[in-house]
């Protein structure tokens, strides 16, 4: 079991046993003395969402900061030794969750790698590449600005070398307001391409995201895609 189902499993435990009496919490103006607060409660008297404090007692928020431990082991009452291991708890999920947002599931390697005829990105929250399929090394490598192609769509900002345009995300979920744009690149092989690019949230892995540039269907740039997609399996 990780440390994130510990500090979870820690939580929850704390939480039932509790009293509404003893954080002096009046429910229709009596103190009740059943044992057990709700997780409402709780989390309206850290001050954060019911949905995130969910996620802390079920393992799914990350990175829980300092400061709200501190206040969940006040709340919960908790001794100074049981507050010092929920907070060791929280910095071994912190750095547990940094490893893991660098590991790319091996079914989304194999889902970029099928894709022939559409260059594809996994990037980290630091914009490194931890994943890329062949089209997208060979589009990349060609580009005399190659880090330009990608890097203002992950920061959501305008980049030089694109016009911004809508475009139809094909039923993903684009990752904010930067996705769908129209890119246009000149490759030392294939010469001047037109490209549409989205970006999308990788949900099973926070933090990663999913670059996916494709051509206009019919178009010279289509062409040029494919025919970048020949040159470098002849060179694999």
């Amino acid at each position: 079991m990780d440390s994130s189902q510990l500090l979870g499993q820690m939580l929850r435990a704390r939480r039932e046993a509790i009293t509404l009496a003893a954080v002096g919490v009046r429910d229709g103006g009596l103190l009740r003395q059943a044992s057990g607060l709700e997780q409402e409660q709780v989390a309206m008297l850290a001050g954060v969402s019911t949905a995130y404090y969910v996620r802390l007692e079920q393992g799914r928020e990350h990175r829980p900061p300092t400061r709200v431990l501190d206040t969940l082991a006040r709340i919960l009452e908790l001794g100074p030794g049981e507050a010092a291991r929920l907070r060791e708890l929280g910095s071994a999920w912190q750095g547990s969750w940094a490893e893991r947002s660098r590991r790319v599931d091996p079914a989304l390697r194999r889902l970029i790698q099928s894709w022939p005829a559409t260059p594809a990105f996994v990037f980290d929250r630091r914009m490194d590449v931890l994943a890329r399929n062949r089209l997208a090394t060979a589009l990349h490598d060609g580009l005399e600005d190659a880090d330009g192609l990608f890097r203002p769509a992950l920061l959501g900002a305008e980049g030089r070398g694109f016009v911004q345009e809508n475009a139809g995300s094909g039923g993903f979920r684009p990752a904010g307001r930067m996705a769908a744009q129209v890119w246009r690149v000149r490759h030392c092989e294939v010469g001047e391409l037109t490209l549409i690019c989205d970006v999308f949230e990788v949900d099973r892995t926070p933090g990663q995201r999913l670059l996916v540039y494709q051509a206009e269907r019919d178009s010279p740039s289509e062409q040029a895609l494919a025919l970048l997609g020949s040159l470098a399996a002849t060179k694999a």
